[in-house]
């Protein structure tokens, strides 16, 4: 199976990155504010997913296709987890970027980078 994350979560945490960075109007945007905020990473979304095969599958946003993560064999198929999506972005808001993280029972067993991030 392969897990989607919300394409409305998704454009709202853009809104939120461009609002982190001040950015109403790109012209008025200072060198200065452009230096200072340069990379942001915010939590997106996390979804309930299920370990299969040793690796849980999701469809990227961003047009970053699907990726596959590995889970190490201690965690059997049917194992509950979590999918967790990060949006890098860079001033003015702009997306870089995904990082993607599994967790079982609030732990982290593998992260990837997507992109740049």
């Amino acid at each position: 199976m392969v897990y989607e994350f919300d394409k409305k979560t998704i454009n709202d945490t853009l809104n939120v990155s461009r609002g982190a960075f001040g950015v109403e109007d790109f012209g008025l945007l200072s060198s200065e504010a452009r230096i200072e905020s340069s990379h942001l990473s915010l939590r997106a979304e996390c979804l309930s997913v299920t370990i299969e095969g040793r690796k849980v599958c999701l469809k990227l946003p961003f047009g970053l296709g699907e990726a596959c993560l590995p889970v190490p064999g201690a965690f059997p198929n049917g194992t509950a987890a979590e999918a967790c999506l990060d949006i890098c972005t860079i001033w003015p808001g702009i997306p870089t970027g995904v990082t993607v993280s599994v967790a079982v029972a609030g732990k982290t067993l593998v992260k990837q980078s997507f992109g740049a991030c």
